[in-house]
């Protein structure tokens, strides 16, 4: 990939809350922005105060905008090199302004912050920002094919993502040899990592289709880019199959999520929504 090169910006600043912050390359992101019907005030209300930990294993804190369609990251530097390369920029646009389904998540905006001189993405919420009645997510799962598959929801709470660090040797040591000493929330976030690497999903033939075909050309546009570590992020949600209307959201003007996936089965029906996040990794 190339590295990031001086940009010209379509808009210079952009108001993100009560701060004007640089806006960089916005000649790349003012088209995502246009295609999607994304208005550039789109940040005005967008508080800074609210952001915290992803729980990932790179620290960045990131938050929603308060309409929850949008999510602010603060992007490493490796990060922001990938996504600021002109291979990057003219392959993802070429897919996220193309005729075909995408779970990939949309990028709207490259800021930096003056205060502390942090450099911040914006992207699209993948997923609804709720649901017909405000029902939480049964489960939110993390997956990567890999033994790196989490849960980070269940049940509308977040997951503690508990990671084995050298500075917890203690109950590390124990959790091995099974003495009983690890953390409860290291215990809930071990067992969703089983489930999640586990687990089985249920749909029609059709749907499974059109989940691998996207998912297929998706990955090629990873391939092709040389990006790894990336996750499929799905929601689901198990509800009474006649709840279906009142509870499902299908995407209107201005969501950036897919149609989700639905499965009736009997008296009961499963909801799965997708997209692919954490693809900036060059390899």
């Amino acid at each position: 990939m190339t590295s990031e090169t001086s940009p010209t910006s379509q808009n210079s600043t952009i108001q993100v809350g009560k701060e004007q912050c640089p806006l960089i390359h916005d000649d790349f992101f003012s088209k995502l922005r246009n295609h999607y019907g994304v208005d550039d005030e789109f940040l005005s209300t967008f508080d800074f105060g609210t952001m915290k930990s992803s729980g990932g294993k790179g620290g960045e804190k990131l938050a929603r905008t308060p309409d929850k369609k949008y999510f602010v990251k603060e992007i490493s530097a490796c990060d922001r090199g990938t996504v600021t390369s002109q291979n990057f920029r003219e392959d993802y646009l070429d897919r996220m302004t193309g005729a075909a389904d995408s779970y990939i998540v949309r990028f709207f905006a490259l800021f930096r912050r003056k205060g502390n001189e942090k450099f911040y993405i914006v992207m699209s919420n993948c997923l609804p920002p709720a649901l017909g009645g405000d029902k939480p997510w049964d489960v939110v799962y993390d997956c990567k094919g890999t033994r790196d598959d989490k849960v980070v929801f269940r049940a509308g709470e977040g997951v503690d993502q508990v990671h084995k660090r050298f500075y917890n040797f203690s109950w590390m040591l124990g959790e091995g040899l099974g003495m009983g000493c690890t953390p409860e929330n290291r215990k809930v976030y071990r067992k969703g990592k089983k489930d999640a690497f586990k687990c089985t999903h249920t749909m029609t033939s059709e749907s499974r289709r059109r989940v691998l075909d996207t998912i297929r050309s998706d990955a090629a546009l990873f391939e092709q880019l040389n990006l790894m570590d990336y996750s499929v992020l799905m929601a689901s949600i198990e509800i009474d199959a006649n709840e279906v209307d009142s509870i499902v959201k299908y995407p209107g003007p201005g969501d950036q999520f897919l149609a989700p996936i639905v499965t009736i089965n009997g008296p009961k029906a499963k909801i799965y929504y997708i997209g692919i996040i954490d693809f900036l990794q060059v390899w």
